[in-house]
């Protein structure tokens, strides 16, 4: 996996190919679980049109964070 840097407050974002076909609404969950220390934070996923699914997280303290993410889909995500 790779590290990235997000500042306190601006806005890490993960973007991921998935499927063009079916209905993204309805066919795609697409979670991510953000952990500092004891602290966990859920993040739901969009659709950002065409294949493009998109993660974004505004970390509010500093430090490292683990970043852990789900796809629930019938098709290939990348």
């Amino acid at each position: 996996m790779t590290s990235a840097t997000t500042h306190v407050y601006d806005i890490h974002e993960l973007r991921l190919t998935g499927p063009e076909t079916g209905n993204p609404y309805l066919e795609v969950d697409l979670t991510a679980t953000f952990t500092h220390g004891n602290r966990r934070v859920r993040v739901t996923g969009i659709h950002d049109g065409g294949a493009d699914y998109v993660l974004r997280f505004m970390p509010d303290q500093s430090g490292g964070m683990a970043l852990g993410y789900e796809v629930q889909c019938p098709r290939t995500f990348r």
